[in-house]
């Protein structure tokens, strides 16, 4: 399933669509373990404790998706910021 998540806090999530095509669920998990990583570098910026934690949760976010999505690497290849969906 595809859900926005906006940034602002007045909206909640959104449902928006169900997708079977695994080479996309690839790029979103690919992009989200992405994000997740320069999240905990800007935070890591500021306070180095904090931005630790969110580097584990990074971490636990790519073992989760190794786990569950067909085809996810372990490892960061950079794809991530590249790729383009439609």
């Amino acid at each position: 399933m595809l859900i926005y998540e906006p940034a602002s806090t007045e909206v909640g999530p959104i449902a928006i669509a169900r997708i079977s095509d695994e080479g996309l669920l690839v790029s979103a998990a690919e992009v989200a373990v992405f994000q997740a990583q320069a999240r905990a570098a800007e935070i890591g910026a500021l306070d180095e404790t904090l931005g630790r934690i969110e580097e584990l949760e990074a971490q636990r976010l790519r073992a989760l998706f190794a786990l569950l999505v067909p085809g996810f690497r372990t490892h960061s290849n950079g794809r991530a910021g590249k790729r383009s969906v439609m």
